[in-house]
């Protein structure tokens, strides 16, 4: 189902987990700056 399948051996595995990072950490900024509630404080 997934084309990129075979990518995720060697160093595609490294670059599909630093785009998920970065992904991750854009919502989390977005989630941040319509909702500045420390919620970790």
């Amino acid at each position: 189902m997934i084309a990129g399948s075979q990518a995720l051996r060697g160093p595609g595995l490294t670059v599909t987990l630093v785009t998920l990072v970065l992904v991750a950490l854009l919502v989390l900024a977005e989630y941040a700056l319509d909702w500045p509630i420390p919620l970790h404080h």
